[in-house]
């Protein structure tokens, strides 16, 4: 790697220090980063590119080093050429600050392969149908790259070695193993086709049927399954379901309990119920549980919500208010203050069903940013650019 002078490291920090700016103003402002249509020729390129644009147009430092690769080799070329240019240059900053990898050939399509197949498997939501389905389908595949692509592969590697006027050797001739006799009939061609193309497929079709038979994948989607189910329904999580299916109506409250409603109150909602209150609670229940009969039009809910619904149609909320006070803090969202509001809110401006394929990782950091923006602002800009320099170590240098 080329050492790099201390001004394009300058160029470097620079050009951090303008999208770390517009990042954080775009997300303060719960802003959506991208645009419809990112091409030159577009209207709405983006609030990102549109912002670095005007950044660029009224500050000469930034100017010299955020948009001068692709203007500055696409004044002399075609529409098409242009966008082709500036690509080219975007994809060269990429690879030189270590967010993508180079790689080609026989060796890149089977591991993209296999890799679409592993990645699946990872996600939490994936299903035991959609797994086994993923599983035959890889094979399907690698047996096709194996039976049809060989030709367009050699075709492609001798195309590579002429352009770069690298040797190729006579693909008819006898093949020799060191020096070991010849094997009688086997060429260089067969060789390269045989033991070394399909005998690496055949080492992939191997790992595929050793780690992903039936009952593996059936096995990894189970675990899957219960690693889900234990981070969302820990014992609190359970308990509480518990206790809030006591207040059930369903099958003319059977599963009413005045004890589990009142230890609900109590210790999942200490600073709405006071030990006062409590008592009154319990008061308010048994009255209720003895009333029942008399409002048979109770009998027939079938769900908490329907009960909440028909408290207050009837004006029972207010004979029972803290029966009626609990069951609106059941169905209730954990996120209902101000703040949780407005957080949903911008998740909706900023992911949309237009812009869905934003990855959730950045949505999240975006929303964190949004809601916490009291403290964000106070964060200075050098101390963001030391903690991404930090992050990892990268090609292009900050210091």
């Amino acid at each position: 790697m080329e050492r790099q002078t201390s001004e394009e490291v300058q160029k470097n920090i620079t050009r951090v220090k303008a999208s770390i700016i517009i990042a954080r103003l775009l997300a303060l402002q719960g802003v959506a980063f991208r645009g419809h249509d990112e091409t030159e020729e577009s209207s709405n390129r983006g609030n990102f590119i549109e912002f670095l644009q005007l950044l660029a147009d009224h500050n000469e430092e930034i100017g010299r080093v955020a948009l001068d690769k692709a203007r500055g080799v696409t004044g002399s070329c075609k529409r098409k050429d242009q966008l082709e240019v500036a690509e080219a240059a975007k994809i060269a900053i990429q690879l030189a600050a270590g967010e993508i990898e180079t790689g080609k050939g026989a060796n890149q399509e089977i591991l993209s392969t296999t890799d679409m197949l592993s990645q699946a498997l990872k996600r939490k939501s994936q299903d035991i149908f959609n797994a086994m389905i993923l599983v035959e389908s890889t094979k399907k595949l690698l047996n096709e790259f194996r039976d049809k692509e060989w030709d367009s592969l050699l075709a492609k590697v001798v195309g590579f070695c002429k352009q770069y006027d690298i040797e190729v050797p006579d693909l008819s001739a006898p093949f020799f193993r060191g020096r070991s006799i010849r094997k009688r009939d086997v060429t260089n061609e067969h060789h390269y086709h045989y033991d070394v193309f399909n005998a690496a497929i055949d080492v992939q079709m191997t790992e595929l049927g050793s780690r992903f038979n039936d009952r593996v994948v059936f096995d990894a989607a189970i675990d899957v399954q219960m690693t889900e189910l234990g981070s969302r329904f820990n014992d609190r999580v359970v308990e509480l379901l518990k206790l809030s299916s006591s207040l059930n109506p369903r099958d003319g409250f059977k599963t009413f309990d005045i004890d589990a409603i009142c230890k609900l109150a109590r210790e999942y909602y200490p600073l709405d119920f006071s030990d006062d209150d409590i008592d009154t609670l319990k008061f308010q229940l048994k009255m209720f549980q003895v009333n029942i009969p008399n409002y048979p039009y109770l009998e027939k809910l079938s769900s908490i919500a329907d009960l909440c619904k028909e408290l207050a149609s009837t004006r029972l909320g207010k004979e029972y208010s803290l029966i009626d006070r609990l069951i609106r803090l059941l169905l209730t969202l954990p996120v209902s203050t101000a703040t949780g509001e407005h957080a949903f809110s911008a998740m909706k401006i900023v992911k949309n069903r237009l812009r869905n394929k934003m990855n959730d990782d950045f949505l999240a950091d975006s929303l964190v940013i949004f809601i916490e923006r009291m403290i964000a602002k106070n964060f200075r800009l050098y101390d963001i650019l030391s903690d991404f320099v930090d992050l990892k170590e990268r090609r292009v240098l900050f210091k």
